[in-house]
């Protein structure tokens, strides 16, 4: 009877096999963060510019309320303004302002045309009480890439 006895180890090829394993798993663990924080900061840009977006809208209802005839009437139409702050009250600009340090905000006002009926219409007489917004916020040096816009209808509703 023979009595070989047979020690058993790892081999060379059982571990080249496990670190390959290992190293798969770890390269798409880090691809997968690297993914996350990807979608993490381009959802964060996006709350960003909607929350400017808001700001917009809410600093353009207080220029409208305090005194239309000075705030919003002098702003041309068709024309790119920014907001600006001057440390007690907003006013359009055409000097760019960058908000965060990363984001550019533009304001377009546009003419509102109203039919017969006083409805919206694409051909009449313009209502100078009303002025359609456009507001959009895109990445400062990267004016192609608009993170967010709305529109809105701002009407001289105190006549002021």
């Amino acid at each position: 009877m023979s009595s070989h006895r047979y020690i058993r180890g790892i081999s060379v090829v059982e571990i080249v096999v496990s670190a390959a394993i290992i190293a798969t798993a770890v390269t798409g663990i880090a691809g997968a963060w690297q993914l996350y924080l990807k979608v993490s900061n381009l959802s964060n840009q996006y709350a960003q510019a909607n929350m400017l977006i808001e700001e917009a809208s809410e600093a353009l209802s207080v220029m409208r309320d305090t005194n239309w005839t000075s705030t919003i009437n002098p702003l041309t139409v068709n024309t790119t303004y920014y907001l600006y702050w001057n440390g007690s009250a907003y006013s359009g600009t055409t000097t760019q302002q960058i908000s965060q340090g990363k984001y550019v905000r533009t304001i377009v006002f546009q003419s509102v045309v109203r039919d017969v009926n006083f409805d919206i219409a694409s051909s009449g007489t313009v209502d100078l009480k009303t002025r359609k917004v456009i507001i959009t916020v895109y990445p400062f040096g990267n004016a192609s890439t608009t993170l967010a816009q709305a529109q809105l209808l701002l009407h001289n509703v105190y006549n002021n």
